[in-house]
């Protein structure tokens, strides 16, 4: 049988987070000076929170999380995995769960994983996670879904999205703080994407977010333009 395994920077809707099939490893949260596992140990909504005053990142998932992942699923009955992680160019996680899932393959001879890097993150994990799911749902082979999910990864899933402030890209060192802050007094909100080698890019601004939506919705529709 067919599991799927990814972390937690996938947007899953509940029902399918809570499926016996999917896995959801909780990546490290850092607040201050304390880390929590994400969906574990803090919600999203705690996490928002904190960020109204704050700056927050995150780290790599514990190991230990990761090989419990496999050991859970394997232990479910699921000798076929499916991994499916935040983009490769923005974090070293779609490494890690590599790297412990080969370790945990080679113990186990009926145990096969293909691991997929979404060029992703949030909703466009997601996307790959639910395309995942049906075609599992028809039958096709593992190969068959981890070769169609790489071939939409970067070139058919894409994500553009918007922020209602500059702080976060300033803090990150995304932008530059005299950038940052001149742009807060504009009222200037970011237009973001991952490209499609899966590394964060800042694809335009606009004057309010109102303006920033409307040209964010453009370049998507500029983008699928043409493509099936």
């Amino acid at each position: 049988m067919i599991g799927i395994i990814c972390d937690s920077i996938v947007d899953l809707p509940l029902e399918l987070a809570e499926r016996e099939d999917v896995y959801i490893v909780p990546v490290m949260v850092v607040l201050g000076e304390k880390s929590f596992r994400e969906g574990v140990e803090i919600s999203k909504a705690e996490i928002a929170d904190f960020l109204d005053d704050n700056f927050a990142r995150t780290s790599l998932p514990s190991p230990g999380d990761v090989m419990k992942a496999f050991e859970t699923m394997y232990a479910r009955g699921f000798d076929e995995l499916l991994v499916v992680n935040l983009s490769g160019g923005l974090s070293g996680t779609h490494n890690l769960f590599k790297t412990i899932g080969e370790q945990f393959a080679s113990e186990r001879k009926s145990v096969v994983i293909e691991s997929v890097d979404s060029l992703s993150l949030s909703g466009g994990i997601a996307m790959l996670v639910y395309k995942a799911i049906k075609m599992k749902e028809r039958g096709d082979s593992l190969r068959v879904i981890a070769s169609d999910l790489r071939s939409c990864a970067g070139i058919k899933n894409i994500v553009f999205f918007t922020l209602p402030t500059l702080k976060y890209l300033k803090q990150s060192g995304r932008i530059g703080r005299l950038e940052g802050s001149v742009g807060e007094i504009l009222n200037v909100k970011p237009i973001g994407t991952i490209d499609s080698s899966g590394v964060f890019t800042l694809s335009g601004k606009a004057r309010g977010m109102k303006k920033a939506v409307e040209k964010m919705v453009d370049r998507l529709l500029d983008t699928v333009k043409g493509k099936k």
